[in-house]
């Protein structure tokens, strides 16, 4: 998501969410990331990791953090990625949105 700081000294809160994610392979992790900038080649600012307890199993996941950019425009994306295995999967749907949304604080 673009979004527009401002001025300087000014806060934001950056979160991502899932309602549903899981992993298919029992003892496995999902990891949610929030980046400024591209996922992989920005930087990243946070991370949240949930292990599955059993195969496929949901759980809501997110991930937070409040950073003071600099004026001007800013990218901010979300990774998700399995580790340890598996595949992971980040679900989301008309009723229950998967979301990022940006707060100037």
């Amino acid at each position: 998501t673009n979004v527009n700081i401002p001025a300087v000294g000014k806060r934001v809160k950056i979160t991502a969410y899932s309602w549903n994610s899981a992993n298919n392979t029992a003892g496995a992790s999902v990891i949610l990331t929030i980046w400024d900038g591209i996922v992989g080649s920005g930087t990243q600012l946070q991370a949240s990791s949930i292990t599955s307890a059993g195969a496929s199993q949901g759980y809501q996941i997110f991930s937070t953090v409040i950073v003071q950019p600099s004026t001007g425009t800013k990218t901010y994306n979300v990774g998700f990625n399995a580790s340890g295995g598996g595949t992971a999967s980040f679900n989301s749907s008309a009723t229950s949105p998967a979301f990022i949304s940006v707060e100037l604080l």
